[in-house]
């Protein structure tokens, strides 16, 4: 494998940095993506002439960031989960830890995050659907974005970029969030739909005259009889048809086109700026959506990689692999449901599985269970995964395996197998422990034998 890295903490892996060399040794660690969980960052810190661009900068005097803070399980003296680099961290440690690593032969890819989370914060620039409504409360979990598009934000992310690669030293990037919200917030898919999201769409050759609304949805299904909204569920072979037969005189595909998109464009965008300053092989990349969410929820795979020269997948019960389709598949379901009376949850969610394209394993039969983490297949949801990157996706780009070590041992070497005869180029984990020597032996059985 080209890759075996580690994406984890950047205060854990700064205080056992006389580790890494160990790491290296053991299971063949070579790349680190270090995170500070008060930042969000692998610890930069921005020039002053980069923070007087940010239009980003007041976020201690927004009124929601209490409720952000703890919707995101943050301590008060974290900042917002927001886009780009903001003012205040420290970045001795990072510093330190660039120096080690450049020692013991491990590479250092930089990380910030982009649009997903934090656009309750700043309304004026989150994503919004055409009629300007923000995605509902009901939503919040997962995430409120911002506008993918907006030309100031977009000119200051391109200068924190252009800051961080010219002061320091890391040996690629990981660009986080660079995503609309998770699909399970079923308002994000109607957005963003501002008019610097049409027009830019409008520029690429993509005319949107009628833009779906979460509203437009739920009257259609209201107005429309149960036996026919059965009828669409069971006829329909994804998401996106089912759209299409609730509103007809929508062109639901060209919205989901211009998603995946304006997101690429605005990646290119980004791509240019570190390529002119590292060339263009300097490792550049994101996480993305898993196969059966991507293209819906604006990740088609084609497009980003005129853009990207890797991808891996998110960690965690929000974008992680092992459960982002299932929680999709649910909130689908609970939409649909809500605004259908008398309609069977289970036969929905059995819809809702078979666009995502989640047949052949045992699933949950209530939306219940998936949201209480009973009975969620992680394994076989996460096998089904990676084998489809191969089919889905074929060699158009590098991409690098998601990986938790909460599996054991046993599961943690079919999981490696199926990476290495699907062709993947490496593995990223998390959850590492650099005191665990335990740990770094079933490391180095696991890739033993799951690469043999």
């Amino acid at each position: 494998m080209e890759i075996i890295g580690w994406f984890g903490s950047l205060d854990e892996m700064y205080e056992h940095r006389k580790f890494l060399q160990r790491l290296r040794e053991k299971f063949g660690l070579n790349l680190i993506i270090p995170e500070s969980s008060l930042w969000h960052t692998s610890g930069f810190k921005p020039s002053p002439s980069v923070e007087a661009m940010n239009p980003l900068k007041d976020w201690r005097l927004q009124p929601g960031l209490l409720e952000h803070l703890r919707r995101h399980h943050l301590p008060a003296e974290a900042f917002p989960v927001l886009p780009g680099i903001l003012a205040g961290a420290e970045d001795e440690r990072l510093i330190a830890l660039l120096k080690a690593c450049k020692g013991a032969g491990i590479d250092v890819w930089g990380h910030f995050g982009l649009w997903s989370y934090g656009g309750e914060l700043f309304p004026e620039y989150a994503l919004r659907d055409v009629s300007g409504h923000l995605p509902r409360k009901t939503f919040e979990k997962w995430g409120f974005g911002f506008c993918p598009s907006s030309p100031e934000l977009m000119n200051w992310l391109e200068a924190c970029l252009d800051d961080i690669l010219n002061r320091y030293e890391i040996d690629g990037l990981f660009l986080d969030h660079a995503r609309y919200p998770p699909p399970a917030n079923f308002d994000s898919l109607f957005g963003c739909a501002d008019t610097h999201c049409l027009k830019m769409a409008e520029d690429e050759g993509i005319r949107l005259n009628h833009i779906p609304t979460p509203g437009e949805v739920e009257k259609a299904l209201r107005s429309t009889k149960p036996r026919k909204v059965v009828e669409y569920l069971e006829s329909s072979p994804d998401f996106i048809s089912f759209l299409s037969y609730l509103i007809p005189d929508a062109p639901v595909s060209d919205w989901f086109e211009a998603r995946c998109l304006i997101l690429a464009r605005q990646m290119e965008k980004l791509r240019f700026v570190a390529s002119r300053i590292r060339g263009s092989s300097f490792p550049f990349g994101s996480d993305i959506f898993p196969p059966s969410i991507s293209y819906v929820a604006g990740h088609d795979i084609g497009r980003l990689s005129q853009a990207l020269n890797y991808v891996t997948g998110g960690f965690g019960p929000v974008v992680g692999w092992e459960t982002a389709a299932l929680f999709t598949a649910s909130s689908w379901t609970r939409e649909i449901c809500s605004c259908v009376d008398g309609l069977d949850e289970w036969k929905t969610l059995e819809s809702a599985y078979r666009w995502l394209g989640l047949e052949g394993i045992k699933l949950p039969k209530a939306c219940e269970a998936i949201e209480k983490g009973i009975g969620l297949p992680s394994f076989d949801l996460l096998a089904i995964e990676f084998r489809r990157v191969s089919k889905n996706w074929g060699r158009r780009i590098r991409f690098y395996g998601p990986l938790s070590l909460r599996y054991a041992s046993e599961s943690l070497e079919r999981l490696i197998s199926i990476i290495n005869e699907e062709g993947i180029k490496g593995l990223i984990f998390s959850g590492i422990d650099p005191k665990d020597s335990k740990q770094h032996n079933m490391l180095h059985q696991a890739l033993s034998i799951g690469s043999s």
